[in-house]
């Protein structure tokens, strides 16, 4: 997969600036009492370990990611239907990559999504959102 960043939350560590190190940032959502939507920022730490991938290899996990790890969408309408109908937690899904739909924000999609790249020095790591599975479905062969 070449247009890898069009699919991910992408962030770039350098160790240099960053007073965090390595570290993910990811907007984080709840639904308080009445129904309403919060925002907050937050990160979580990438282990050094993670960084495993390098850039010839990255566009080929990254769709494995994509392709494997969402959940199966168990409702049973066509198509058209299960993306106009239904909402993820996060939002509509507004991303689709072979019969997976899910949110990827708009406004600052490098935090606001379900999948992440983070790159330092010249390694690359996978990392998810702590809601992953909320933001989006694969829908079933057939659909």
């Amino acid at each position: 997969m070449k247009n890898w960043k069009d699919f991910v939350g992408f962030q770039e560590i350098d160790i240099n600036k960053s007073s965090k190190g390595l570290e993910c940032a990811y907007l984080m959502y709840r639904t308080n009492w009445k129904g309403e939507l919060s925002l907050s920022k937050a990160s979580d730490v990438v282990p050094l370990a993670d960084f495993v991938y390098d850039k010839d290899t990255i566009g080929d996990i990254v769709e494995h990611e994509i392709r494997t790890s969402f959940p199966l969408a168990t409702d049973k309408f066509d198509k058209e239907s299960i993306v106009t109908n239904i909402t993820t937690r996060r939002g509509k899904p507004n991303t689709n990559f072979q019969n997976v739909w899910y949110y990827r924000g708009e406004i600052v999609p490098d935090v606001d999504c379900p999948l992440f790249v983070v790159r330092f020095s010249d390694r690359y790591a996978i990392w998810k959102h702590p809601l992953y599975a909320s933001y989006g479905f694969k829908l079933p062969d057939g659909c």
